[in-house]
């Protein structure tokens, strides 16, 4: 199969999605974003991204299940925001 050609953009891959976004950021030719990911104890979630985003597209590849996986899809949105 052909790869596909689009504008630069960014794929950003949650906790459940990793090899998911690697294969796709592959798959477009187009950077992953590196990332910081930390759950502490008490269940909290942070996410940081590494990479300078700033009026650039990003694509959020992550599972919806099960549902902490909802809070860091969310979390991940507004980090990328």
């Amino acid at each position: 199969m052909g790869y596909l050609l689009c504008h630069i953009m960014f794929i950003l891959g949650g906790t459940s999605a990793k090899n998911v976004a690697g294969n796709l950021a592959n798959r477009l030719r187009q950077p992953l974003l590196h990332t910081v990911y930390k759950r502490f104890p008490d269940d909290e979630f942070y996410v940081r991204v590494l990479d300078d985003i700033t009026g650039k597209d990003v694509v959020i590849v992550q599972t919806a299940y099960p549902d902490p996986k909802i809070v860091e899809l969310l979390i991940m949105q507004d980090a990328v925001h």
